[in-house]
C-alpha cells in the first residue's frame, strides 16, 4: 500500500457519504494528482478537466455545507440558555 492509499481511500469515502459520484479510479487520480504536485491546491486545480473540476466543486459545497453545520452546532448550547 503506497502512502497515497489511506488519502484516496479516506477521500472516496467522504466523496460517497456526500452523493458525489466519482469512482475509486478517479479519486485516486485527483489525489495523486494532487500529492505529485506537492499539495499546492492553486498547481493542482489549473491541470483539472471540467468534469474533474464539477467533482471537485460539488467536494467544496459539501465541504462549505459541513462546515456550516459545525458553526451552528457549536452556538446551539449557547441559544438553548437564553
Amino acid at each position: 500500500m503506497s502512502g497515497a492509499e489511506p488519502l484516496i481511500r479516506e477521500t472516496f469515502k467522504f466523496m460517497s457519504a456526500r452523493g458525489i459520484k466519482a469512482g475509486p479510479s478517479k479519486v485516486s487520480r485527483l489525489v495523486r494528482r494532487y500529492l505529485k504536485l506537492g499539495g499546492s491546491y492553486e498547481a493542482w486545480a489549473t491541470e483539472l478537466d471540467a468534469n474533474e473540476r464539477e467533482i471537485i466543486a460539488e467536494i467544496e459545497s459539501a465541504n462549505r455545507f459541513l462546515n456550516s453545520i459545525r458553526i451552528v452546532s457549536a452556538g446551539l448550547p449557547s441559544l438553548w440558555k437564553r
